[in-house]
C-alpha cells in the first residue's frame, strides 16, 4: 500500500503549504493517476501529455523523497509510515517530526511546541498565513 501527499504552495506568511494527503493505493501505478489530477486541479490550462509526463516523473520518485511540480510538493510513502496534515493548520506532518507525531491527531513542529515558553502557530513554522494565538 502507497500513499500520496500534495503540498500546495504556502499562503502569505506561512513558511509550510497545506497538505492533502490521499487515500492509500495498493498498487504505487495507482498513485499516476491521483497525481495527474493533482497537477490539472492546479493549472487547468495544462496539456494532458505535459500533466502526464510531470506525473510518470513523481511516480518515479523514491519512497519517502519528495520533487516539486507546478507549486506543488509531491511525497510518496508506504501507507504503514504514512504522514498526515496538522489538523490546526495544514502542515504535513512526518511520524518521525516529534515523539507524538505519529498519530493522525498530531499537531506539527510549528503548532504543538516542546518549549513551555515557546509561542505556537507562527507563520514561519506552520502553515497558517498569519499568527495565531497560542492553544
Amino acid at each position: 500500500m502507497f500513499v500520496l501527499s500534495v503540498v500546495k504552495p504556502p499562503e502569505g506568511e506561512a513558511k509550510y503549504g497545506k497538505a492533502e494527503v490521499c487515500e492509500p493505493v495498493a498498487e504505487r501505478g495507482k498513485l499516476f493517476t491521483q497525481v495527474y489530477w493533482a497537477l490539472r486541479e492546479r493549472n487547468g490550462w495544462m496539456h494532458p501529455e505535459v500533466a502526464n509526463k510531470h506525473a510518470e516523473g513523481v511516480y518515479l520518485i523514491d519512497t519517502g523523497s519528495t520533487v516539486t511540480c507546478e507549486g506543488l510538493t509531491f511525497r510518496i510513502d508506504k501507507a504503514e509510515n504514512a504522514p498526515h496534515a496538522c489538523p490546526c493548520c495544514g502542515r504535513l506532518v512526518l511520524p518521525d517530526d516529534h515523539s507524538f507525531a505519529a498519530p493522525r491527531d498530531a499537531d506539527c513542529l510549528g503548532c504543538f511546541t516542546w518549549e513551555v515558553d515557546a509561542p505556537a502557530h507562527l507563520p514561519q513554522n506552520s502553515a497558517h498565513a498569519v499568527k495565531k494565538e497560542s492553544k
